[in-house]
């Protein structure tokens, strides 16, 4: 019997029933380990996520043994990696309440597969939004339809930023987020002016920190979930420990053992611990970049953009990052025709906040980001154009 077998999961509402009964296997722990991953198509995406778990690769199969699923990560940033769970990883720390759970992210990712195994442990299946996972793009209207629909339970949603910005610029999907309870909102840092929009209109979010490696969020607001443990190495990176981190990396040792060790997940995330014990992110090592000798951070831009009116989404990216002369691009949803969004207004903003070296070289506005299948910002297709042009 192969050490892996490929588990692949449609999107949409014809995914749920493959992801329910990969949550059945996976409790039952026999068999091969489940490889998640979406069906086979022409799109570059899918391909690096198939790709990164060695499917026809038997040479790293004894690293598979007590495995019960491997799980991409997205890859917003870089290629995705096959990431290894046992089946105690994968349901540590779901106990809690029962809720009608909307799947609003793709079943092939760690958040969306998140709320497959939550409604598990509860024996509730989830309510499935249509456009998840496909070609389609995330419709605030299907949001809407999902929580009305959920009578039988207190409704409940996970999404990233960019879907809560979709929904609080749809009046009928922020009321009914409004009736849910949680609301959280991970896979990317949560810009504060978005936070603030949704407690505005009602929403009460919770803000997740975690990665696939963690099993997704395991952070809420800033504190731990009981028997998750955070620590700073000396060189700020964040380190989480618990039950349902991750045991490494498919086919990748020299990865695994940088990032593993004693039962903890070591980050490329920077971060300090303030004296009330809570979690602030400071951004990633890759995401900081030497400019005329100055250290710049692209997340302490992408704050400072998005606190201005008239944004409604941003994105830095490092362009010639391996040359002698990186410079910094950054992309901008306007909301309309803003005149704070434009270029000469956002570059003043940043360079007054954060001095001169972060002040991006080119700002482009345009209609929308390019984003992944679970909703985050495609990062590397930003650099390409960017790069390309």
């Amino acid at each position: 019997m192969s050490a892996i077998t490929e588990c692949t999961i449609p999107p949409g509402v014809e995914g749920l029933a493959v992801a329910w009964d990969a949550c059945e296997r996976i409790t039952r722990a026999t068999g091969p380990a489940l490889a998640i991953v979406p069906p086979a198509d022409d799109t570059e995406a899918t391909a690096r996520v198939r790709d990164a778990m060695f499917l026809d690769d038997a040479a790293f199969d004894d690293e598979l043994d007590g495995i019960a699923a491997v799980i991409a990560t997205s890859g917003s940033t870089g290629r995705p990696r096959g990431v290894m769970f046992t089946a105690h990883a994968l349901f540590a720390l779901l106990d809690g309440p029962d809720r009608q759970w909307i799947a609003a992210l793709p079943l092939t990712s760690i958040g969306g597969l998140n709320v497959v195994l939550r409604a598990h442990v509860h024996d509730r299946m989830p309510i499935v939004l249509p456009s998840i996972g496909g070609a389609s793009s995330f419709q605030p209207a299907d949001v809407t339809t999902a929580i009305r629909s959920a009578r039988a339970a207190i409704p409940a949603i996970s999404l990233v930023p960019t879907q809560l910005a979709a929904c609080l610029a749809d009046l009928d999907a922020t009321r009914a987020l409004a009736d849910c309870d949680p609301v959280l909102v991970g896979g990317a840092a949560l810009p504060s002016a978005l936070g603030e929009a949704a407690a505005s209109a009602g929403i009460t979010v919770t803000s997740t920190y975690g990665s696939t490696e963690t099993r997704g969020g395991c952070v809420y607001d800033g504190l731990a979930l009981a028997g998750v443990t955070i620590k700073i190495a000396d060189d700020q990176r964040v380190v989480i420990g618990g039950p349902m981190v991750a045991r490494g990396y498919r086919a990748d040792p020299e990865a695994t053992q940088k990032h593993f060790a004693d039962g903890a997940f070591i980050s490329n995330d920077l971060g300090e611990i303030s004296d009330a014990g809570k979690l602030r992110i400071l951004g990633r090592v890759d995401d900081v970049v030497t400019i005329t000798g100055v250290n710049v951070a692209l997340g302490a831009i992408e704050d400072v953009v998005h606190a201005m009116k008239g944004v409604r989404q941003c994105a830095a990216v490092v362009e010639n990052r391996d040359r002698h002369t990186p410079n910094v691009h950054l992309w901008v949803v306007p909301v309309g025709e803003a005149s704070d969004a434009n270029p000469d207004a956002l570059r003043t903003e940043i360079r007054r906040r954060l001095g001169p070296a972060a002040a991006p070289k080119t700002v482009t506005l345009v209609e929308a980001l390019p984003l992944l299948p679970n909703g985050k910002v495609d990062k590397q297709a930003l650099e390409r154009r960017g790069n390309a042009d």
